[in-house]
């Protein structure tokens, strides 16, 4: 067992390292409560709403962002939309072969994705937003 106060390791109900006294104490933090009484460890279960359903309900976590970047993606649209450079590196590899043999469907295609990207329209393969 752990001295709660100093880190030290302890054997009893008092640590050699700090002279604290180890009997009734208690600790609470987000995954429960731990007493310890000398050294035995008894685990309770918290009442409150676990941590991980308070991660779920943030705002942050409700959008999921691609690992794909949008100025990338975007500066290959510009630059080599045509050849379908953008949908390989988003992941839409039949989107890519389209516009490879199509260069970028007559050029329309390479514009709306142009505009999608810019208004933070498009997703990737997994339909999630790309980094800014």
């Amino acid at each position: 067992m752990r001295c709660p106060y100093c880190g030290a390791e302890t054997h009893g109900n008092i640590c050699e390292y700090c002279d604290s006294e180890l009997t009734e104490f208690t600790s609470n933090n987000i995954a429960g409560e731990v007493r310890t009484v000398g050294s035995n460890a008894v685990y309770q279960q918290p009442d409150s709403q676990p941590f991980s359903e308070i991660l779920s309900s943030a705002s942050y976590v409700d959008e999921e962002y691609s690992n794909k970047k949008k100025t990338t993606a975007l500066l290959l649209c510009i630059f080599l939309g045509w050849l379908g450079i953008h949908n390989f590196y988003t992941g839409k590899w039949i989107w890519g072969i389209v516009y490879l043999l199509t260069h970028g469907l007559w050029g329309v295609g390479v514009l709306v994705d142009i505009i999608m990207i810019a208004t933070d329209k498009y997703k990737d393969k997994n339909k999630k937003k790309l980094l800014k």
